[in-house]
């Protein structure tokens, strides 16, 4: 079993903020998405569209995100809003330690 793990810092305290980072940033290809769900609490998700691999992003006006490229659209958990994508994005393991937010992945 291997563990990959990411440590970020985030300023940004406000609950529902949202932070895009690139594939060259982490150990998913695509990039994470790093959504703030409470004062203490992360959820990090794949920015991977489970239709065609294509980069997803994040529609704040929307409160969703969308894969730009065949306009699949996810809720903030990665589930399937609309297709094309028919799987939900991948869930990362993502812990808050004051300013820190570690993003664990197991294989």
């Amino acid at each position: 079993s291997i563990r990959r793990q990411r440590q970020m810092c985030i300023r940004d305290r406000n609950t529902g903020g949202a932070i895009a980072l690139s594939g060259s940033d982490t150990f998913d290809n695509r990039g994470i998405i790093v959504l703030r769900t409470s004062t203490t609490g992360v959820r990090a998700l794949s920015r991977n569209c489970t239709h065609a691999g294509f980069t997803v992003n994040i529609n704040s006006a929307a409160n969703n995100l969308v894969c730009p490229s065949h306009n699949s659209i996810f809720d903030l958990n990665g589930n399937v809003v609309s297709g094309p994508a028919s799987g939900a994005l991948t869930r990362y393991s993502a812990s808050l330690s004051g300013s820190i937010i570690t993003i664990s992945q197991g294989s």
